[in-house]
Parts: C-alpha cells; sequence; structure tokens
C-alpha cells in the first residue's frame, strides 16, 4: 500500500528521490550486517553522496582462483566482491565484480560477474540476496551461460562441494517427554489406621 514516488532523469529515466535513495542504500548496509555471516568495509564517493562501494570478504566460499596466469587453477575459500551503488541503482542493478583473482565459468576475465540477478533486477531485490546468490553461483556454475569457456570443463572436472550456511541448516528440535499422567489421591477411602501391639 505504499507509494514509490520516482524522480525524473534529465537523459530520460528515472531516478529514486534523494532521500529515498540514500534510506535505501543505508538499509542494504544495515540488513547485510544484520546477517552477522558476512565482513563488509562501506566507501562513500562524492558530496553530496554520489555512489556508495560494499566491499565483501567471503570466508569459507570455495571457488577457483589463478595466480599470476597459472595454468594450474588452484581451490580457494577467500574472495572479495566489489559492489557499487551508483545514483542509479534500485531502479537499475548495482555494478559488481571480484576485487580478487577468480576463475570461474560465470565470471568474465574481467572479473565482473554475470549472473540471471542482475541482469533481471528488480527494485524488491536487496544486496544481501544479490550475495548469496553469487555465494551459490560460486559452488554451483551455471554452465548454459558462460562467461568464462575455458573454466566450464574445469569446473565439470573439479566440482566444488556446497558448505553449509547458518541459514541453510534447519534448527535443533528438542523433543519433549509427554507429560506423566497425574497422581489420582482417592478421597473417599477411609484413613488406614495403625494398630499398636499390645505386651
Amino acid at each position: 500500500g505504499d507509494w514509490l514516488i520516482l524522480a525524473p532523469n534529465p537523459v530520460g529515466g528515472a531516478f529514486l528521490p534523494r532521500n529515498t535513495w540514500v534510506t535505501r542504500l543505508d538499509n542494504e548496509v544495515r540488513m547485510i550486517r544484520e546477517v552477522d555471516f558476512y565482513r563488509i568495509s562501506v566507501l562513500d564517493h562524492g558530496t553530496p553522496l554520489a555512489e556508495r562501494t560494499i566491499t565483501v570478504h567471503l570466508q569459507d566460499a570455495p571457488a577457483y582462483r589463478r595466480d599470476n596466469n597459472s595454468s594450474v587453477p588452484v581451490l580457494s575459500k577467500t574472495h572479495t566482491i566489489s559492489i557499487t551503488l551508483d545514483r542509479e541503482f534500485g531502479e537499475s542493478p548495482p555494478d559488481v565484480h571480484f576485487a580478487t583473482s577468480i576463475f570461474h565459468p560465470n565470471i568474465y576475465p574481467s572479473k565482473k560477474v554475470c549472473i540471471a540477478m542482475l541482469n533481471d533486477w528488480e527494485l524488491s531485490y536487496t544486496i544481501v540476496e544479490l550475495i548469496k546468490a553469487i555465494e551459490r553461483l560460486l559452488w554451483s556454475p551455471n554452465f548454459g551461460s558462460p562467461a568464462n569457456g575455458a573454466a566450464v570443463s574445469f569446473y565439470q572436472e573439479h566440482p566444488i562441494l556446497r558448505p553449509e550456511r547458518p541459514w541453510d541448516v534447519p534448527p535443533i528440535r528438542v523433543r519433549r517427554s509427554p507429560p506423566s499422567e497425574p497422581r489420582v489421591v482417592d478421597t473417599q477411602s477411609p484413613p488406614l489406621i495403625r494398630r499398636r501391639r499390645q505386651g
């Protein structure tokens, strides 16, 4: 039931109003931090704010990399993603690329990320959802839409096992024993009287 007001862009598009856009950026950072799983750093550009770069340090996120153009990719569990939210963000997707070396079927040699979520971006999508989608892409590549053909056959021959994530692990349910039946006290029977032995 909320109204979304778009500010006209002189070149023909539409921007979120500045205050709405800044609030959206702050909410994106807050939601990532609330997950309490990713290490991030935030850098703002321009006065007034023109764009924001969120650097995400992925831990236990397995993917291959090629160091110094090595012919043999090596498996690495730490990677860094740079996500830039410019003035068009919200209506348009963010700019996303890897800041560290990566060898992956859906990552261009330029380190730019190729993922359907960015191609079909919607205003309701969040950055934390995007980060999770990129993580899933690391260990489960989309071979039907490759951005790096050289990496396709290597990943098919060397698949990566998916690591567990806190939000993927079902909660532990404590099995409670059924309540014991209440003890019935017979209030109708006469009390037991013990007789003292004579002599």
